[in-house]
């Protein structure tokens, strides 16, 4: 008898369909969609929300965007989500891709450090300042406001984790600030654990200041 291909062509289908019947189904991911606050906020929602103004953070995207883009292990995720405090709720995403950017991020930013935290150049600069801060509270020849406070960090192991609790209970360090009178910042101290008086003692700035070098 010849054979009946067909039929048994049949019955192979039906064992395929038999075994597919009895696999479990694959998990099915969902993605969020992913929104731009630029386009989804009005400006005083947006200022309110981030705490600088729309055209701020385009500025910031601007400057940053090129060394942001483009990176396989946070998904290719465009620039404007990865300078947002809350990337996580507004594109999904794991708080290891949140980690992974946020780390990215911070690096790209510390990278252009020198070209605006900067103690003065000339001394039309210093001017400048000088006249700001008289003009703001009738203080003479300030040429900076210097003040300390202490940033939150992540748990700190080993021998020295007990010197990095602050008065308040937490681990922090204590980071030096020196302003102009418009608040932008010109020094910045960011590695002391210790009392304000010892940063100020022991940074470069006040080397400076009694060397007589120009800052």
């Amino acid at each position: 008898m010849d054979r009946d291909y067909f039929i048994d062509d049949l019955r192979v289908k039906d064992e395929i369909y038999e075994v597919e019947d009895q696999m479990p189904m694959s998990r099915v991911k969902h993605y969020k969609i992913c929104k731009n606050p630029l386009e989804e906020l009005e400006e005083t929602e947006f200022k309110l929300k981030y705490r600088f103004c729309k055209s701020t953070a385009i500025f910031i995207i601007d400057m940053v965007k090129d060394k942001l883009a483009g990176d396989a292990r946070v998904g290719f995720i465009p620039p404007h989500l990865k300078i947002q405090d809350d990337a996580g709720d507004l594109g999904g995403m794991s708080q290891a891709t949140i980690s992974v950017m946020s780390k990215q991020v911070a690096l790209t930013l510390v990278a252009h450090r020198a070209q605006w935290i900067k103690m003065l150049q000339s001394d039309a600069e210093q001017n400048k300042v000088i006249a700001g801060f008289y003009a703001l509270c009738g203080f003479r020849q300030v040429i900076g406001a210097t003040d300390c406070t202490h940033v939150r960090i992540p748990k700190v192991g080993g021998d020295v984790a007990q010197y990095y609790i602050n008065r308040k209970g937490y681990i922090s360090i204590n980071v030096q600030v020196v302003s102009n009178a418009n608040l932008g910042i010109m020094d910045i101290v960011a590695h002391w654990r210790d009392s304000t008086p010892r940063i100020f003692n022991e940074c470069r700035l006040k080397q400076r200041f009694e060397t007589r070098q120009q800052y």
